[in-house]
């Protein structure tokens, strides 16, 4: 953001934190259709990479809010 001299807003592409991880068990019982980037083994870990790496909006997707994670991810 300093570099670019960038003051706007950092928005996740809609089911990009949830990327981060994968449920193993979720997708097995079909209530996650895709495998994700599997980068992180946690809900929390997924919200806590997205805030240290500078995203000021989490866009959401239809599995739920991973921000609901963030008090365990900083804990």
């Amino acid at each position: 953001r300093d570099e670019l001299k960038f003051d706007g807003y950092v928005v996740s592409d809609c089911g990009a934190i949830g990327d981060f991880y994968y449920d193993e068990a979720k997708h097995e019982a079909g209530e996650a259709p895709y495998a994700a980037h599997d980068y992180v083994d946690t809900r929390a870990e997924a919200a806590a990479l997205s805030v240290k790496m500078g995203t000021d909006l989490n866009c959401g997707d239809g599995e739920g809010n991973k921000m609901d994670a963030l008090p365990d991810a900083v804990a």
